[in-house]
């Protein structure tokens, strides 16, 4: 299964230097520069850390912003995915979120491109944290009606020059996307992707999405799609007059990873 990708077993030595309430150390010795490194997580808001991904500068050492350590973990899955992709990958990936805020901090060996798929997989192995699988009869998010389906679509011309860097996040019910801060000509604009992270995240929906779907595409959802808990044929009903698309039996299982503190 696809989850197996960033959840595999470690061909290098990680070791715990300290591990309290207010401090973990841990520290990888691997083949990649990328598996060498130390990492620190300490209980304490660092209000100067900004979240920055080096996707393609190669950096010694860096700080990520304060969260709670589940959250950290989401901010490094999104680091190497990409929020949009995590909401169409074919395992859901459900953080809950902690009680205190810690400061993360990494050294390399020598400066690299951070892998951020390695710094997610150790920190939920050796950062105080769980990560519970489950496999849950899923659901396949496909088009019922092409008319409303493509009348919901915008072309994304309409709003160019607009802010598209807004990333919301509902932390009570994990549901994550990034959009338009902007409303153009009364309408307001959502990814697909959006709406798939809101039926897995928000409604906690095992929803696969057809592959001839784009995460990419663009929607007209008048308001935010998920703004109040739905019963399932609420849900169906939303999905069916707003967009054209309907949720049918999948004929298959879908892994469910959920990660929090330790107990």
């Amino acid at each position: 299964m696809k989850h197996t990708i960033i959840l595999i077993a470690m061909a290098f030595v990680m070791t715990l230097a300290a591990c309290s309430d207010n401090k973990i150390i841990y520290r990888g010795d691997g083949d990649r520069p990328q598996t060498s490194y130390e990492a620190t997580l300490i209980k304490y808001k660092n209000k100067s850390a900004k979240q920055v991904f080096y996707r393609n500068e190669a950096v010694k050492e860096f700080v990520y912003r304060s969260n709670t350590r589940p959250m950290l973990a989401q901010e490094m899955l999104i680091g190497a995915m990409g929020t949009n992709a995590i909401s169409f990958y074919d395992t859901i990936f459900d953080f809950v979120q902690g009680k205190d805020v810690y400061t993360f901090s990494v050294k390399y060996d020598k400066a690299v491109v951070p892998d951020y798929r390695v710094l997610f997989r150790d920190m939920v192995r050796y950062g105080g944290m769980q990560c519970d699988t489950a496999v849950r009869p899923a659901y396949r998010l496909v088009v019922a009606d092409t008319m409303l389906y493509q009348k919901a679509h915008i072309n994304s011309s309409q709003f160019k020059g607009s802010n598209i860097n807004r990333t919301k996040w509902v932390t009570e019910n994990s549901w994550m996307y990034e959009d338009l801060e902007d409303e153009i000509d009364g309408m307001r604009p959502q990814r697909l992707a959006s709406v798939v992270s809101a039926l897995r995240y928000f409604w906690h929906l095992p929803v696969l999405v057809d592959p001839s779907m784009n995460a990419e595409e663009w929607l007209n959802v008048s308001e935010d799609f998920a703004t109040k808990q739905l019963g399932f044929e609420e849900i169906q009903q939303e999905l069916l007059t707003r967009f054209g698309m309907t949720l049918v039996p999948a004929g298959r299982d879908m892994v469910v990873l959920t990660v929090s503190e330790k107990k």
